[in-house]
């Protein structure tokens, strides 16, 4: 492994281990992950790889310190994640801040919509018709508002800190 593919697994896995202490619901690095791992390792499975397995690394951490982190339905939650990281590596191409907080902002929708509409087919909490999809959309906006937060705060900080290292050691930002 070169060193910057150690600095970017570095990263993520820093990044998945931040979910295991105390944060507001949603306010997770999961999503950025996803950003970040599609845009390094464009056209490359590591790029969709990276995330999932911090995703995984943390829920079962997350499960095994709290009882809460493998669910059903979490196969929602890892195929919106790898898409995110997929559909980054395509429309991604510079990371400024515009295109970060764009990406941000689409991923957290893209998110919201998958798994909401993934909650409302499958839970049986809501009732299958309109006014029941429109109950679980409305009763997940207070978890949106935190994920779009949490997604610009992990994607800006986790490319910042990329373009710090690399800008000041040379050596990480070698492929």
């Amino acid at each position: 492994m070169n060193k910057r593919t150690l600095l970017l697994f570095s990263i993520i896995l820093v990044a998945a281990v931040s979910r295991l202490f105390p944060h507001p619901d949603n306010f997770a690095p999961i999503t950025a992950l996803a950003i970040f791992g599609g845009y390094q390792f464009k056209n490359d499975l590591k790029g969709v790889i990276f995330p999932l397995i911090a995703l995984l690394f943390s829920d079962i951490l997350m499960q095994l310190t709290t009882g809460y982190g493998i669910y059903e339905g979490m196969w929602v939650v890892y195929l919106t994640i790898a898409c995110i990281a997929f559909l980054s590596s395509k429309f991604l191409n510079r990371s400024t801040l515009l295109s970060l907080t764009l990406i941000s902002l689409a991923s957290s929708l893209i998110f919201f919509l998958v798994t909401n509409f993934a909650v409302w087919t499958s839970s049986g909490l809501y009732s299958r018709d309109w006014a029941g999809l429109v109950q679980c959309f409305t009763l997940a906006i207070p978890f949106f508002k935190s994920s779009i937060i949490g997604d610009l705060f992990y994607t800006v900080s986790i490319f910042a800190i990329f373009g710090i290292v690399t800008r000041n050691f040379p050596q990480f930002a070698k492929a």
